[in-house]
């Protein structure tokens, strides 16, 4: 997304007659954009064209009721999960160890 920041990586480029633009890799890696990865287009409030993920732009439009709801099913679906394989009782006894009665 365009910020009000200093931009840290950028390079200058064409547009070809088709309208193709190449994203030089030095941007491509501060951006995290690997090929084949979707991304989206648009114009910002100031006319500024913005790049983002699909997970970005979509994100732009949830508003703060939508945003709790997406955090609140990231948290429940990890509550209770190991990767261990082991139960909660289980774990918690191995790390208490031993205890003499």
């Amino acid at each position: 997304m365009n910020v009000e920041k200093r931009i840290p990586a950028f390079a200058e480029g064409e547009m070809s007659a088709d309208g193709a633009v190449l994203i030089p890799e030095t941007v491509r890696r501060a951006a995290g954009l690997v090929p084949g990865m979707p991304v989206v287009l648009g114009l910002n409030d100031r006319g500024e064209v913005v790049l983002m993920t699909r997970t970005q732009a979509k994100r732009l439009g949830e508003n703060a009721s939508e945003r709790r709801l997406r955090i609140r099913a990231a948290l429940d679906a990890m509550t209770g999960r190991s990767s261990t394989g082991q139960c909660t009782a289980d774990i918690m006894e191995e790390l208490r160890g031993d205890r003499a009665s």
